[in-house]
């Protein structure tokens, strides 16, 4: 029994401890992917007294165990339950090695292998140090109308910072065609195919939170299919495909392209039967009284010319603000469709038939009706400019309240002191409402030009000035008129050049300088007292009339159905601003009956006028003739 003992101390004393070999260093596994996590013996240890233990050494949870030669899955941790598995084919050779699978964030820990044997046990240590990720994840589907502004939502998730990665790429993945490439922190739009160049982009605000979502303008019906967004970064990439649907075009401008054709319509087929009329009878501002067929035919022709004045321009006012609330250009939708709701002001001022009205209307229409048009037009067209004005501090906000304060002087006075004050001052008011717009451009636009600012100040009160002369000194009328004539042309011009400094290479700036004109093509008209009649001149004041009750709707009409048109098909725009088309048009309207006033002015006074200058040129040859006297 001695011996016995003695035998088993000198094989427990004499026998070596079995080695462990771990991993070389840290490891590295991809998310989502599976990592090894090496452990094994030198010498292969004997199955039926083998033990093999993993476990996590921050929180003890055991990941893993071999025991009585047999895996014991039922052990496993929950967080580890099927994704932990033995190589037990290498068991024999004394490999233990863990195979971990579908890892995830939290797998990034310190992990202990412990072998036991009935003699004998050992451990090593493996640490995952870094969790390699690149996850790419998408909406999946996203739809949108033709001529739409549509997300496609990509985000990517990586242990990369988003500035860091190779690329991200957008595709379609039914045509192989680049859509957009980000590339080394920046976006590469050259890279794109031509069909996607200027329509799609990234929100490069958001680029470093990892959203590469694709924005994508002017929707057309050939973009609705899959797209892929794939992210690479050195040997690791991911991609995630949404699909664009199409969903035709969108009922809001279908809506307004139908007004758009009735507006149309309407306006020939009211405008066709009211320029016969005009035409055929040869004063109507003449009514015939005691006859009620008459009476009945002439409240027909009135409902006809009224309603050709009014339905048209309300109805593109509505097609256009449809449009707008659509496409969100609100500046210029907005200054489109005030036009065509105030037009009626100056056609009914052109319309022959104006004295037919009821007194009071014609009153204010005669003496306010371009004012009117003139301050809400303003309004409109320099809507954004007053809305940009608030960053400019305090300061502007007086300044806005005193230019409002000096307006609704103007009109209290206008109200309540009478039209006639009115039909004097007007031009001076709207004149000098011109230099006060000019200025507001210069403040929001920060161009300010000291010698520019002199010369269009001084012009407007030379042109002001001139035209008060020429109401108070009679005798030298023509003289002053001659000069205004002059001036005023030569003031626009300053104004013009002003504002091309100041918009050539903005791109609003075709919009502002089309809208300045009409602007200035009303400060002439407001100049102009209205005329006690234009019998003299039947035919020139019904084409005006008729171009502006009949021929400005069927241009904007056809100008706002081939964009809608464009936009339905190709999901582009045909005019990159309406107003360069609906503006000018209003324009020479204005024109027109603006040429009428010195037109029909001079077959009115004309043989005065003429005597007027054989007096001035006889008393200034008299003047010379005495002069050279000895």
């Amino acid at each position: 029994m001695a011996l016995e003992s003695l035998l088993m101390v000198w094989i427990l004393t004499s026998s070596e401890a079995f080695l462990l070999r771990g991993p070389a260093g840290p490891l590295v596994a991809q998310l989502g992917g599976s990592v090894l996590l090496p452990c094994s013996a030198e010498t292969p240890l004997p199955l039926e007294e083998l033990e093999v233990e993993w476990r996590r050494t921050d929180s003890e949870a055991l990941v893993h165990l071999f025991q009585e030669g047999e895996v014991r899955p039922e052990s496993q941790s929950y967080d580890y339950s099927g994704r932990a598995h033995f190589l037990t084919e290498g068991f024999a050779a004394g490999n233990y090695s863990l195979l971990l699978t579908n890892v995830t964030r939290a797998d990034g820990r310190d992990y202990i292998c412990k072998v036991f044997t009935n003699l004998d046990s050992n451990e090593i240590t493996a640490e995952i140090k870094d969790i390699e990720r690149l996850v790419v994840t998408g909406t999946g589907v996203a739809s949108a109308y033709v001529g739409d502004e549509v997300t496609l939502n990509c985000s990517v998730d990586s242990h990369i910072p988003p500035g860091e990665l190779d690329n991200v790429t957008w595709k379609r993945k039914d045509q192989e065609m680049l859509v957009l490439v980000f590339r080394y922190d920046q976006i590469v739009p050259v890279s794109a195919h031509e069909l996607y160049r200027d329509r799609a982009d990234l929100f490069t605000a958001e680029i470093p939170k990892g959203n590469f979502s694709l924005r994508l303008k002017h929707v057309r019906p050939e973009d609705k299919g899959e797209y892929v967004c794939e992210a690479h970064s050195g040997h690791l990439s991911a991609s995630t495909i949404i699909v664009l649907q199409g969903l035709g075009p969108p009922p809001v401008l279908i809506l307004a392209l139908v007004l758009c054709v009735i507006a149309l319509l309407l306006a020939l087929g009211l405008g066709v039967p009211s320029c016969i009329h005009l035409v055929s009878n040869e004063n109507p501002n003449e009514d015939v009284d005691g006859d009620e067929d008459v009476d009945g035919d002439n409240g027909r022709t009135m409902l006809m010319h009224c309603s050709l004045v009014f339905c048209p321009n309300i109805i593109m006012f509505i097609a256009f603000m449809l449009y707008g609330v659509k496409q969100g250009f609100v500046v210029e939708i907005a200054t489109c469709a005030t036009v065509n709701l105030v037009r009626f002001l100056l056609v009914f001022k052109t319309a022959p038939y104006l004295d037919r009205l009821p007194a009071c209307p014609k009153k204010y229409i005669k003496g306010m009706g371009v004012m009117l048009q003139y301050l809400i037009t303003a309004g409109a067209l320099f809507s954004g400019v007053f809305a940009d004005l608030s960053v400019f501090g305090i300061n502007t906000y007086f300044f806005g309240y005193a230019v409002g304060m000096n307006l609704f002087f103007n009109f209290w006075e206008i109200i309540f002191d009478g039209i006639k004050d009115l039909e004097y001052w007007c031009f001076t008011y709207v004149d000098i409402i011109n230099w006060i717009l000019l200025w507001l451009l210069v403040v929001g636009y920060s161009t300010f030009n000291l010698s520019m600012s002199i010369t269009t100040l001084t012009v407007t009160l030379g042109v002001d000035v001139f035209f008060h002369f020429q109401h108070f000194h009679k005798k030298w009328y023509v003289m002053w008129t001659i000069l205004l004539v002059l001036l005023f042309p030569t003031c626009i011009s300053t104004f013009f050049y002003y504002l091309y400094w100041m918009l050539a290479n903005k791109p609003e700036g075709p919009g502002l300088m089309c809208g300045c004109a009409l602007l200035y093509s009303l400060t002439a008209v407001s100049g102009f007292d209205h005329p006690q009649t234009t019998a003299d001149i039947p035919i020139p004041h019904i084409v005006v009339y008729i171009f502006g009750a009949a021929a400005l709707p069927v241009i904007n009409a056809a100008a706002l159905t081939t964009e809608l048109i464009t936009q339905l098909v190709t999901g582009a725009r045909m005019f990159s601003d309406l107003q360069v088309i609906v503006l000018p048009c209003e324009c020479v309207f204005v024109c027109g009956w603006l040429a009428l006033q010195p037109y029909h002015y001079w077959k009115r006074t004309g043989a005065i006028i003429q005597e007027q200058l054989r007096g001035i040129a006889t008393t200034l040859s008299c003047k010379h003739q005495r002069s050279q006297e000895p």
